[in-house]
């Protein structure tokens, strides 16, 4: 039988764990780990783990990004944060399944503002609705790239940091998730109980959020942040 210090123990910690509701926490041995990555580097691969951005400065400077990691992209407004996103989006999603949670644009907006950039159409032609012929054929070719491609774009007018972790582990175990995006961090909500916290204290539990599901569903989260601009 177990010494009964250890017996105490594992019960204290099973109690923790029924009082936070977090599950029971699991440790591994430090050479299974380093074994397990020998292993699969070892092992032919069809698609190598992480994503790349799709930029070459970038991608020379930063790697991949590997699936468990969180990225913050933060810019002052107006400095084409979504419009570098949906780029990083339309690489990735040339490999695999990606989620977009779009909270500052609808869904309509967002694949306009992707369609000019395949086409060379003028967005603001596209808002405005001055068009030639020869433009809505350049457009409606761009439509016809994003045909078939597994984009999943989600853009309701509020959402919580719960609704959005909720959409991810869905679209992962239907189809799997390549990578998850967030527009913006400021623009996500948090429950009840905590909007009484300072809003930077909001933020971070957001951003806190966002890490754990990158780790539990074994992606990378590229969550847009609005710099002030002071």
């Amino acid at each position: 039988a177990d010494e009964p210090e250890k017996v105490i123990a594992w019960i204290e910690s099973q109690l923790d764990n029924l009082m936070f509701a977090g599950g029971a926490l699991e440790t591994r041995r430090a050479d299974v780990i380093a074994r397990e990555i020998v292993a699969e580097l070892r092992a032919p691969r069809d698609i190598k783990p992480g994503v790349m951005t799709g930029l070459y400065g970038l991608d020379s400077i930063m790697g991949p990004v590997m699936p468990g990691e969180l990225v913050i992209l933060g810019a002052r407004p107006g400095c084409g944060k979504t419009a570098m996103a949906m780029q990083i989006t339309q690489h990735v999603v040339t490999r695999g399944q990606v989620l977009f949670v779009s909270l500052e644009m609808k869904d309509r907006e967002l694949i306009s503002r992707s369609m000019s950039g395949l086409s060379g159409v003028n967005s603001r032609s596209i808002r405005e609705s001055r068009l030639s012929e020869a433009d809505i054929e350049q457009l409606d070719g761009a439509a016809g790239q994003l045909h078939g491609l597994p984009l999943e774009i989600a853009s309701p007018p509020r959402a919580t940091i719960q609704q959005i972790c909720g959409i991810a582990k869905y679209r992962k175990a239907v189809q799997g998730l390549r990578l998850l995006v967030v527009d913006y961090l400021q623009l996500v909500q948090v429950q009840s109980e905590d909007r009484r916290l300072d809003r930077h204290l909001q933020v971070g539990q957001i951003t806190g959020a966002l890490k754990a599901i990158a780790k539990e569903l074994d992606i990378p989260v590229l969550a847009l942040a609005q710099l002030r601009r002071d």
